[in-house]
């Protein structure tokens, strides 16, 4: 097998340093980590993954295959399945070595291949499927595991498959009731004092919940507001922790519409719009020290957020420093940030292990709104870091614009805005502060 070599610069620069105290751990954040490029420069990169030490990238042409231990790209063949334009990507636990993608074949029809990763050798398992692969993905639970595949439609009835043999062979999924079904999330649950897999499936219509690997489906969730669930992601719940006395369910879920991106708590049981932004991706970025959301919007930012207690959402470009590229997806594994692009190629950031700042966000103009909940007035307070334009705009929890406070030109330090809503009524509304490129949110309540 032919293989390409980075030269020796490119591997180098894949080494960290790290800054650490003998007592305290860091003594400073250390230095940004810069963005690193890979390759692929000019090709059509449309999905982005990884399979235990490779990086697998999907694009117009077909899978190119990064070994992350060595550098180099597993030369294949494209032609044939091999070469069909990449839709998504997947793994079948228990085969390290077979990759399931979701192709478009010379007719653009749909199909789901197999890839061996030992020679690219790649086999269509079920083709002729009503438009695009949208996801594969899998749940893994206590040994019993399925391959999921979603296939929305594009002029006709979208369809939903599993399969049980590392995708050689794959069974439709019925009874949920979508005519475009968009996506899917899996997670561990209790039901009746047992560990059961649930997975939610989203479409054009409520979301729905099934508890059984498809055989039966009933409606979740279906408070959501916003329009169809675009894409979904929900956590799994702590099972050590779970009383076994009861039902229980994830901790929260995520869901993104055209509306934006909804978030719900089993705390409050609520949908907050935090990001009033269409969104293609959302996923979870977690360690001990840090839990952060991470999305890629439909306009192709890649942007990312501090999951916190409160009701504060402050959202950073994280892929500002990449200059003018088209970001066509990413992914985050053991502290590699993943970003693939339209035709500039593929980048990665690799974070120190141990840092905080993965990447570190800050409320750096402590934002703030007092009283909340209020009636019939309150006041945003913030400090602007460094004058120039802002704007203080008012959202209800469907996404629709309901107030711009202020959009002017401000000077540096500190400032109070008082706002009295004229016709509105008693509700969750969502303030957006935007400044120097960057968004801060806060949830306020108004009581009447």
């Amino acid at each position: 097998m032919k293989r390409r070599n980075f030269s020796l610069l490119s591997i180098l620069t894949f080494t960290v340093l790290l800054m650490v105290h003998p007592v305290t751990g860091w003594t400073l954040d250390p230095p940004a980590p810069e963005w690193v490029f890979l390759g692929l420069e000019g090709c059509p990169i449309q999905v982005v993954g990884h399979n235990s030490q490779y990086v697998v990238v999907g694009a117009m042409d077909g899978l190119h295959i990064l070994d992350s231990e060595t550098g180099n790209w597993l030369d294949f063949a494209n032609v044939g399945p091999a070469g069909w334009p990449v839709t998504a990507f997947g793994r079948a636990p228990m085969y390290s070595d077979i990759l399931i993608t979701g192709r478009l074949d010379p007719e653009n029809r749909g199909a789901l291949v197999i890839t061996q990763i030992s020679d690219g050798a790649s086999e269509v398992s079920l083709g002729d499927l009503p438009g695009a692969v949208s996801q594969i993905d899998h749940t893994d639970y206590f040994g019993d595991y399925r391959v999921w595949a979603c296939v929305p439609g594009d002029t006709e009835t979208g369809k939903v498959f599993k399969s049980g043999s590392g995708g050689e062979l794959w069974t439709e999924i019925t009874g949920h009731g979508f005519s475009k079904p968009n996506s899917f999330s899996s997670t561990i649950t209790v039901l009746d004092r047992e560990i059961v897999a649930q997975t939610v499936l989203a479409g054009d219509g409520p979301l729905q919940s099934t508890t059984d690997n498809g055989e039966t489906f009933e409606p979740a969730h279906e408070d959501l507001p916003g329009g169809e669930a675009i894409t979904i992601l929900i956590s799994p719940s702590c099972v050590s922790s779970l009383p076994k006395s009861r039902d229980s369910s994830c901790e929260y879920i995520l869901a993104t519409t055209e509306a934006g991106l909804y978030l719900k708590t089993e705390t409050d049981g609520l949908w907050q719009l935090i990001l009033t932004q269409p969104c293609q991706k959302v996923m979870h970025v977690a360690s001990e020290t840090y839990q952060r959301i991470c999305v890629l919007t439909e306009s192709g930012t890649l942007l990312g957020a501090e999951m916190e207690e409160n009701s504060t959402w402050i959202w950073e470009d994280w892929g500002a420093n990449l200059g003018d590229v088209q970001i066509a997806d990413f992914e985050y594994h053991s502290n590699h940030l993943l970003v693939g692009t339209a035709s500039q190629g593929l980048f990665r950031k690799i974070f120190p292990v141990g840092s905080t700042s993965v990447p570190q966000l800050r409320n750096d103009w402590h934002f703030s709104v007092a009283p909340n909940p209020f009636n019939p007035i309150t006041t945003f307070s913030f400090e602007a870091p460094q004058g120039g334009l802002a704007d203080l705009t008012v959202f209800d929890i469907r996404g629709r614009k309901v107030e711009t406070i202020f959009h002017e030109v401000l000077d540096a330090g500190n400032h109070d805005i008082t706002w009295k809503p004229r016709n509105l009524s008693s509700g969750i509304y969502l303030a957006h502060l935007r400044m120097d490129g960057k968004v801060e949110v806060q949830r306020v309540v108004l009581l009447k």
